[in-house]
């Protein structure tokens, strides 16, 4: 891979990076959104969809974290 492709490619991840801080951000706000909830509202459908959310952005942050690490091995090689 020539030089302005590997460049390209860090700029990516970067670009991942900020988006992970992002997600991050997200998730733990929603997280202690469901933890201040009564109990009883835990288990309502809307908490469920909330910790839906939450587990939807864990997979997200998974993903992106993935994604950087497809990059730097490509970089890497």
């Amino acid at each position: 891979m020539n030089k302005a492709r590997r460049k390209t490619l860090e700029e990516i991840r970067e670009a991942l990076g900020g988006l992970m801080l992002q997600v991050n951000e997200l998730a733990e706000a929603e997280q202690e959104a469901f933890d201040n909830l009564p109990e009883s509202l835990q288990e309502t459908e809307r908490g469920e969809a909330m910790q839906a959310a939450i587990d939807n952005l864990d997979s997200l942050r998974n993903s992106l974290e993935e994604a950087g690490e497809y990059i730097e091995d490509i970089t890497n090689a």
